[in-house]
């Protein structure tokens, strides 16, 4: 894989539960490593939910393999130029280590 396909910063993300200074939690997220990446459209749809038109559109996220890549799971997020992105599935596509290939969907809750 080139590095110069690599265009975007993509940030990873776990869900943590913070102190409300109250007493009470609150569940946020938190930035656990940043890294290159390459986002390519895979397909998407739209979607009418509540009476609102709702777009979502899946994506494929590839990286170097690297031990904080390694790391991650489908229940982190990814966040890319400010839009937070779903892992959906996580696969080694030439399982010799190299990359990661991560399914993600935008568009969607969290």
């Amino acid at each position: 894989m080139r590095a110069g396909n690599l265009r975007k910063n993509a940030q990873f993300q776990t869900n943590i539960t913070l102190s409300d200074g109250m007493g009470g939690v609150t569940d946020g997220w938190a930035t656990q490593f940043t890294q290159r990446a390459r986002l390519s459209p895979v397909r998407g749809k739209e979607k009418v939910e509540g009476g609102d038109l709702t777009a979502q559109a899946t994506f494929k996220l590839t990286v170097r393999m690297s031990v904080q890549a390694r790391t991650v799971t489908e229940e982190w997020r990814v966040v890319i130029d400010g839009a937070n992105y779903n892992i959906r599935s996580i696969i080694n596509p030439d399982e010799r280590g190299k990359a990661l290939e991560m399914v993600v969907e935008g568009g969607v809750a969290v």
